[in-house]
């Protein structure tokens, strides 16, 4: 970004603003985030411009990749991360198909869930630092 000439720095900000609204209308995003990382210290892995533009979750769907995370770098079976929550695989088959269908997981094999960004376990460490065991609430029926 700091080298980048205004002409293309204008362009870029413009697609972002076209691809916030595209996910905001079709994977049901609650915001975006934009981002962009410039030098080593910044955490800019490539010697060239990237902008991230990240689609918002609820705050399930951030537990789920948070435990992800915990997990270490992945493919991580589901079972694996529903123990992490503290829930059973059935409890969490919903957030998965909600995170693939944002396009923030994806899933190689059955049983299987991965992050469709590499090192996107490192950056979802550092944006939710303490992890917390889900708590769900108990319904009492009458």
């Amino acid at each position: 970004m700091i080298d980048l000439p205004l002409a293309t720095l204008g362009a870029a900000a413009l697609e972002s603003r076209l691809l916030s609204r595209a996910l905001v209308e079709e994977f049901d995003a609650t915001g975006v985030n934009i981002f962009q990382n410039n030098g080593i210290d910044a955490n800019q892995h490539v010697p060239h411009y990237h902008l991230y533009v990240v689609p918002r979750l609820t705050a399930l769907q951030q537990k789920y990749l948070r435990a992800m995370a915990q997990l270490g770098p992945g493919p991580y079976k589901t079972g694996d991360i529903a123990a992490t929550l503290g829930v059973r695989a059935a409890a969490i088959a919903t957030i998965r198909q909600q995170l693939i269908d944002k396009g923030m997981v994806w899933s190689q094999r059955h049983g299987e869930t991965a992050f469709t960004v590499p090192m996107f376990d490192v950056f979802t460490k550092r944006q939710i630092p303490v992890f917390e065991r889900h708590k769900p609430k108990r319904r009492i029926l009458k």
